[in-house]
C-alpha cells in the first residue's frame, strides 16, 4: 500500500512514502497567483505551509475533496429521459432521448482554479451507449460560448480554452438514444480516472488578511491531532475553526489563491 503521496499542479510524483515508519520531510515550492497541491495520505499527517504575499493584499488557503465537480442536478425528465440524484450524487437515467438534451449538472461551474493544471472528467459508465456524455460548453466573460468537449465512458482530460471563465457542465443524450444506467459525474485532479467519490466542499483553512493584517509572511502548521497554529510578525496565533486533520485522509486537494506559497508535508 502507497501510504502518502504528494503531486504538484502539473500532476507529476513529488514524494512517495511507502511505509508509515519511514519519516522523510520534503519541501516544494510554488509560486504565481494559483498554487495546488494534491495529497493522499493514509494515515494523518502534519502540514507547514510558509506563506508570503508580497504584493497582494490578501491569501485564502483552502481545502477540497478528490471530486472538485458539485452536482446540482434537479430530477425530472427531459426530452423522454428521466433523470433522478441518488444520495450519493451519481444520477440514475432512464429512457430514450426523442431529440438531442442536455441536462445541466452544474449551469456556471467555475475554472479559474484549473488555470494550468491537469483534470481528468469521468462519470459515463462501460458499456454505455455511444450518444451518451458529460459535456462541458465553455463561456467566456461574455457568457459567450468558446468551446465544448465530450466526455465518453473512458473519460478524458479537460482542455480549458484561455478565453474561458466558467462552464456549463451537462449530461449530454443524442436523440433515439436509449439509456438505462447510473452516471457519476466526476473531475479529480490528475492525468486519468479514479473511483467516483461524491463532492466533499469546499472548507477555508485560513483566510490570511483576516488573520495577519498587513503581515505579509508567516507559517501556518496543522498537527496530526488537527490543532493549527499561525506564526507571523513574532507572535503565534491559535486557530480552532479548522476541521480536524482526519478530513485529510483519502485524496484531497489544497489550494492558494495568491502569492508564493512553500507547503511542507511530514510523515
Amino acid at each position: 500500500m502507497e501510504d502518502f503521496k504528494i503531486y504538484q499542479a502539473s500532476g507529476m510524483l513529488t514524494e512517495l512514502v511507502k511505509d508509515a515508519s519511514d519519516v522523510r520531510i520534503k519541501q516544494k515550492t510554488i509560486t504565481g497567483n494559483i498554487a495546488h497541491f494534491k495529497i493522499h495520505a493514509e494515515s494523518p499527517v502534519k502540514i507547514i505551509v510558509d506563506i508570503n504575499t508580497t504584493g497582494a493584499t490578501s491569501c485564502k488557503i483552502t481545502k477540497t475533496g478528490k471530486n472538485i465537480l458539485e452536482n446540482i442536478m434537479a430530477d425530472g425528465n427531459l426530452r423522454g429521459v428521466d433523470f433522478a440524484v441518488n444520495s450519493d450524487k451519481t444520477i440514475s437515467a432512464s429512457g430514450q432521448a426523442i431529440y438531442n438534451l442536455d441536462k445541466p449538472i452544474y449551469s456556471k461551474w467555475p475554472l479559474t482554479m484549473l488555470r494550468g493544471i491537469h483534470a481528468f472528467v469521468s462519470g459515463i459508465p462501460e458499456n454505455s451507449p455511444a450518444g451518451e456524455s458529460i459535456m462541458l460548453y465553455y463561456h467566456n466573460a461574455n457568457n459567450a460560448d468558446v468551446g465544448n468537449q465530450n466526455f465518453y465512458s473512458d473519460g478524458g482530460a479537460m482542455v480549458i480554452p484561455e478565453s474561458a471563465i466558467d462552464a456549463s457542465v451537462t449530461v449530454n443524450i443524442t436523440r433515439w438514444t436509449h439509456v438505462n444506467n447510473i452516471i457519476s459525474p466526476q473531475i479529480e485532479i490528475g492525468n486519468h480516472k479514479t473511483a467516483y467519490e461524491e463532492y466533499k466542499g469546499i472548507s477555508e483553512i485560513i483566510s490570511w488578511g483576516d488573520v495577519a493584517g498587513s503581515i505579509t509572511a508567516g507559517t501556518l502548521t496543522i498537527e496530526e491531532d488537527g490543532s493549527v497554529t499561525l506564526e507571523t510578525g513574532g507572535q503565534t496565533y491559535t486557530l480552532t475553526s479548522i476541521s480536524p486533520i482526519e478530513t485529510y485522509i483519502g485524496d484531497n486537494n489544497i489550494w492558494s489563491d495568491a502569492g508564493e506559497v512553500s507547503v511542507t508535508y511530514q510523515y
